[in-house]
């Protein structure tokens, strides 16, 4: 009796003993499943969790919007963006001193010089761009200014006149006109021919590489012979006092005209138009306003440099246009 109670008990060991073997096998094999993958031979190749790569590639800066090179402006703007979506930014002008920064970036009061900005992007897995996006750029405020060094003056008869100018920096490019008609660009010399009899005027003016626009200069002539019978009526005029309004950001321009005629503010993407009749001989108020980007310019910075077109018809005779720079002013908010 004891003998087979002994013999059951052993063999009830030697069973359970048999099943937790056999499940720690399965739990081997199901964990080695997990863990290991194998090519067609049965042979193990690596191991699941190596199967990730980490990031280790850093992200690229692109500007997407910059100044000029050469610019005028002393306000200026920079947009730029990372190549990899939730990057943060660092931004530099100049003095390598690094600090956070988004897009677009505002740089205000900027003076005239030379002028290198930079901004780098870092990733969410903390590479940082390792050459950051870099901009040069050069900023001169300063307008040139002309000078007629020869041609005529005066009463003349002759019909062909040389005109030669120059200016005090380089390169500049110059505009030209005879008698306000046609404006363009021009070298020095410049000839014009078949003039006809009466009064002219040659009005040359230059603008630098940053955009500056020099003061127009002028130089009038008379044409004419012992036959010379005036027929129309002169349309030579000149320009007075200029008034600003800082408050509102405009000006007046004071226009002295010799008679009868229509005294025209030519209106441009810049200026808005204004038209006074003249009834004689007088000194006709011309109102001046920016407009368009001049005006957002005047409102963002306190400033803007205009050129300022009037023309001058005198009843029953030929237009005239003159050119006349400004500055408007007006305190930002």
């Amino acid at each position: 009796m004891t003998n087979g109670i002994r013999h059951r008990g052993t063999t009830l060991a030697f069973a359970l003993a048999l099943l937790f073997a056999l499940a720690l096998s399965f739990g081997a094999a199901r964990s080695e499943a997990q863990t290991y993958w194998t090519d067609e031979a049965n042979d193990r190749i690596s191991r699941a969790e190596d199967d990730v790569p980490e990031d280790t590639t850093p992200p690229d800066t692109v500007f997407d919007g910059t100044p000029n090179e050469f610019t005028n402006e002393s306000t200026v703007y920079f947009d730029f963006h990372s190549t990899e979506s939730g990057s943060y930014f660092e931004c530099d002008f100049g003095d390598d001193d690094w600090a956070f920064c988004s897009s677009p970036v505002t740089i205000y009061q900027v003076t005239q010089g030379h002028y290198v900005f930079r901004v780098r992007s870092t990733d969410s897995a903390g590479n940082v761009d390792p050459t950051p996006a870099t901009f040069e750029f050069e900023v001169d405020q300063f307008a040139p200014v002309t000078t007629i060094d020869s041609g005529p003056e005066g009463t003349i008869d002759t019909s062909e006149v040389t005109f030669a100018f120059s200016a005090d920096e380089s390169p500049v490019q110059f505009t030209c006109t005879m008698d306000g008609i046609v404006a363009s660009d021009c070298s020095s010399p410049t000839t014009y021919t078949d003039l006809p009899e009466g009064e002219h005027e040659f009005e040359v003016y230059s603008t630098d590489k940053f955009g500056n626009i020099s003061d127009p200069v002028t130089r009038d002539f008379t044409i004419e012979s012992e036959s010379t019978v005036p027929t129309k009526p002169g349309n030579s005029f000149t320009f007075g006092k200029l008034k600003l309004n800082k408050k509102k950001g405009t000006a007046t321009i004071q226009v002295k005209v010799p008679g009868k005629g229509t005294v025209f503010l030519i209106g441009s993407k810049t200026v808005k138009p204004a038209l006074k009749q003249s009834r004689g001989k007088s000194t006709v108020t011309l109102a001046v306003a920016a407009k368009g980007k001049a005006a957002k310019t005047l409102k963002k910075v306190g400033k803007v440099k205009l050129a300022v077109r009037v023309r001058f018809t005198p009843t029953g005779g030929d237009a005239r246009v003159k050119t006349k720079s400004l500055t408007l002013l007006k305190p930002r908010k």
